[in-house]
């Protein structure tokens, strides 16, 4: 059965991506859009990409009052602690939410030591994690009302590792290491001196070397599969691409053998609509994950350092974000986990 929903924060890039999957969903209607500085603007104004598509054309001041009267499901494409503040009446109104910012991630602890002040704490024992590949996620969803978008950082690296300590061949205590590099898109739609042309072409950087916040989110998720703490050393780079992320991660493991490091991996992600283990010899690509909700996986055993070593890409606005959480939200409605997404094709060359 269709289901209405609406999206608040329209003019950002995760809005708009949003509205790129759901433009084409046939489950998902999209019945309004919602916007703070963007209020009574044009969204061809914004993204004109999307002209022409079956969306409504402008974008409203945020009312919790018509969005409950207009659809079942509000997508929040906010920042973090905006968000929150906003899912509390909408969730009062009886309207369900899709939140993709970090507010409903987390437990309070944690938030609180590595965002802010949370804005309504009382909700966050209520939200469901949207890492359908996580069986323990997969079973929450199921009519859900506060679904939390995970980031995309925390998305690549679990998506990476899972196979490996689901399997308890993880060498307990150790460290798991994970270089990750991201396009642009990653930082926001809002301009940066670090995110400006000449800062970032022809370059490429590392960022938050002390400490970056989706690291404990990425122990989090690691730590539900082994029931214990995990952890990572977890470092960001920022790439002159618009999109994408790809992931090097380095585990020790107990196991040596290649062929065995790889059944683990294919036998975790046998029921998995979008997450593709390549062929030996073949690596992961941003250009062929841009655009779409794959996730390329590749491991490979290095037996002189008892590590695994696990590249893994996919889009960071789409299955790291706005995609990822359309895919949780088709889970919790029992509709097809890939409704909307399977179409999504990368452009190449």
């Amino acid at each position: 059965m269709s289901q209405n929903i609406v999206v608040v924060g329209a003019s950002g890039y995760t809005g708009a991506e949003a509205l790129r999957i759901l433009a084409a969903h046939p489950d998902l209607t999209v019945t309004g859009l919602f916007g703070h500085r963007s209020a009574g603007q044009l969204l061809v104004d914004h993204w004109p990409h999307l002209a022409g598509l079956d969306l409504p054309k402008e974008i409203e001041p945020v009312d919790v009052a018509r969005i409950a009267q207009r659809a079942q499901w509000a997508l929040l494409a906010l920042p973090h602690g905006q968000s929150a503040k906003i899912a509390a009446d909408l969730i009062a109104a009886g309207v369900r939410v899709l939140d993709l910012s970090a507010d409903f991630r987390l437990d309070r602890e944690r938030y609180e030591r590595h965002y802010a002040q949370h804005p309504c704490p009382q909700h966050l024992e209520h939200a469901v994690y949207g890492l359908p590949e996580l069986g323990q996620c997969r079973e929450k969803l199921s009519g859900a009302r506060l679904i939390a978008g995970p980031g995309c950082y925390p998305t690549t690296v679990t998506l990476a590792a899972a196979p490996l300590y689901q399997a308890g061949v993880v060498i307990q205590g150790s460290v798991l290491i994970a270089d990750c590099k991201s396009g642009v898109t990653g930082a926001g739609i809002q301009a940066k001196p670090n995110t400006h042309f000449c800062a970032v072409a022809d370059t490429i950087q590392a960022y938050k070397v002390e400490g970056h916040r989706h690291q404990p989110e990425i122990a989090r998720n690691l730590s539900w599969l082994v029931d214990s703490d995990v952890r990572v050393r977890f470092t960001p780079h920022l790439l002159p691409v618009r999109r994408g992320i790809l992931a090097t991660c380095y585990v020790a493991t107990t196991v040596r053998d290649e062929a065995r490091l790889r059944e683990i991996t294919e036998t975790f992600y046998e029921q998995s609509p979008f997450v593709r283990l390549l062929p030996t010899g073949q690596q992961p690509s941003l250009n062929r994950v841009s655009g779409t909700n794959r996730v390329e996986v590749q491991i490979v055993a290095d037996s002189d350092n008892e590590l695994a070593v696990i590249t893994c890409a996919l889009d960071n606005l789409c299955k790291g974000s706005s995609g990822g959480a359309i895919q949780a939200l088709n889970v919790a409605l029992g509709c097809s986990e890939a409704s909307g997404l399977d179409s999504l094709i990368p452009v190449s060359p």
